[in-house]
């Protein structure tokens, strides 16, 4: 981070024309401020050269100003741009975005050394247990680059997970927390993609999964892993997808 080099007036003023939100993800905490342009190459301390981010969105940021720009801020994953484009996969994607941008092939080989460096980051801090995901799980606060269970949420999760072992179906609580003024983490309603993404995510259990890494997380468990298995167990039965890594 480099926050020290912008004077706070650059910092308000970056913020609000940022409507208080991570400039990638629209993320509203942890937000820092990052050069567009690096110092090294000519960047300045302006606005214009100020961009918001959060801080996951930071450490991920390309150095390179052109990738910083017409990729890494259009798009705030891998999926997102290859659901933007119709594809199957980030190569077609890539392709795409080449020719849509009119770019030589030299542009698209600088991304993908930078995404290199950037999976490597992410595989070291997965063998770690690290949280790795953008914004937070409903359950969950994000400080200091660490998940901290929520109070008033994770009660929910576990109520979540308690009726649907019950018995009730995803529309059914989904109904019941509306029917309660429970919001979601947005401050929006609940419905069944949201309890099943729930349902299937073992962040609430204590694990981290990345890329076929699954490791015990530096965050606290909601619920244990015994609870989330069970889980599982009820998904499959009723013809869903339930959770397909390794416990360990």
């Amino acid at each position: 981070m480099r926050e020290k080099d912008f004077t706070d007036e650059v910092k308000k003023a970056a913020l609000v024309r940022a409507n208080f939100k991570c400039e990638r993800c629209w993320r509203t905490d942890g937000l820092e401020f990052h050069h567009k342009a690096p110092i090294s190459r000519g960047g300045d301390y302006n606005l214009n050269n100020c961009i918001v981010l959060c801080h996951e969105c930071h450490r991920l940021a390309p150095n390179d100003p052109f990738l910083l720009e017409h990729l890494f801020l259009k798009f705030a994953s891998i999926k997102e741009m290859i659901q933007y484009y119709g594809v199957k996969s980030e190569q077609q994607a890539l392709e795409k975005w080449k020719i849509e941008t009119g770019l030589q092939k030299e542009p698209v080989d600088r991304y993908q050394s930078h995404r290199s460096l950037v999976k490597e980051k992410m595989e070291e801090k997965a063998k770690k247990g690290a949280y790795l995901g953008f914004g937070h799980p409903y359950g969950y606060d994000y400080r200091n680059n660490k998940l901290i269970t929520n109070p008033v949420e994770a009660p929910i999760v576990k109520k979540i997970y308690e009726l649907y072992i019950k018995g009730w179906s995803l529309g059914k609580i989904a109904s019941y927390l509306k029917k309660n003024k429970i919001p979601t983490k947005k401050r929006g309603k609940w419905d069944k993609t949201k309890i099943s993404n729930i349902l299937k995510n073992p962040l609430y259990c204590g694990l981290v999964d990345w890329n076929g890494i699954v490791k015990d997380g530096q965050h606290e468990a909601i619920i244990d892993k015994t609870t989330f298995l069970e889980a599982q167990k009820v998904l499959g039965s009723r013809s869903g997808k339930p959770y397909g890594g390794l416990m360990s």
